[in-house]
């Protein structure tokens, strides 16, 4: 099964504090640390991440950019995210997995929800991840379960905090 925790730690900048169109107050920078696993019951992987958000009011628009690590790699990440009327939708790169991918999702109160597919760059197999944001002032943690494309049990792959660093 792909890495899809470590396509997750790329995409770490989906996450948006629970206002009408929360994605647009994550402007700034960003320092998370938490845990990923290849795959369901795989040994856990420490990682942790800085990124960097700009947001664009007008178009409603959140681009990330900024480097995770786990033991023996670095990796960099970019992508945007559009927010509309609660909906999320948008395009990530993940050089290290799945490669690109399409995100959708909804957000409601303190909670924001993600899903996408992506496919294992060595064994081709196909897979879903669905990610959970629970988001507080200033700081967000991301829950993340990946399962088989044709299997309805997700299984939790990762987790991981963050905290705003520019205060």
């Amino acid at each position: 099964m792909i890495r899809p925790a470590l396509l997750v730690l790329l995409m770490v900048g989906l996450a948006w504090p629970a206002k009408a169109e929360p994605l647009l107050s994550l402007g700034g920078k960003w320092a998370g640390a938490g845990w990923a696993s290849r795959e369901p019951g795989a040994p856990r992987e420490r990682v942790r991440c800085r990124l960097t958000n700009r947001v664009d009011h007008a178009l409603g628009r959140l681009s990330v950019s900024g480097t995770c690590a786990a033991p023996g790699r670095r990796f960099d990440l970019s992508g945007r995210m559009t927010a509309e009327g609660g909906r999320l939708s948008g395009r990530w790169s993940n050089p290290f997995g799945a490669g690109a991918a399409n995100v959708s999702g909804r957000s409601r109160g303190q909670t924001m929800t993600v899903s996408f597919r992506g496919r294992d760059p060595d064994t081709g197999e196909r897979f879903k991840v669905q990610m959970r944001w629970t988001i507080g002032d200033d700081r967000f943690s991301i829950t993340t379960a990946s399962a088989p494309i044709d299997g309805e049990t997700y299984r939790v792959v990762g987790e991981i905090g963050f905290a705003r660093t520019d205060g």
